[in-house]
């Protein structure tokens, strides 16, 4: 921010006194900032994707452990009930992706009852 008034300092000054010739000096520190800003984009845009393959993947991870886990402990039902774990992780995907947390919260509301009725 300061570097962004500075150029805008220097901008009204080169408009106002045409003699400072400060057109040279704007147009390279434009060019810096400009350089500096995308720089700054690309990097925090990298770590943003490599952070959320990350996250993807531990989340599959710890899907395919609970579904082993229910498979070993559940002896006849287990591979249905693992099975219906990964169709809810499909669909909450596709929700989270079409309409997003407020979908997610509105799944949830509805279906909440009927979970806590059966877990009771």
């Amino acid at each position: 921010m300061p570097v962004t008034q500075c150029f805008l300092a220097l901008g009204i000054c080169s408009s106002m006194r045409k003699e400072l010739n400060l057109g040279g000096i704007t147009a390279a520190v434009k060019k810096v900032i400009t350089t500096l800003v995308s720089l700054l984009s690309a990097v925090f845009v990298s770590i943003l994707s490599l952070k959320t393959a990350v996250a993807s993947r531990a989340d599959a991870l710890g899907l395919r452990s609970v579904r082993f886990a229910i498979n070993s402990v559940v002896p006849v039902i287990g591979s249905s009930i693992s099975e219906g774990l990964l169709s809810i992780q499909s669909y909450s995907i596709l929700i989270k992706t079409s309409v997003g947390v407020v979908g997610i919260i509105a799944v949830a509301a509805i279906f909440l009852p009927a979970i806590t009725e059966a877990s009771l």
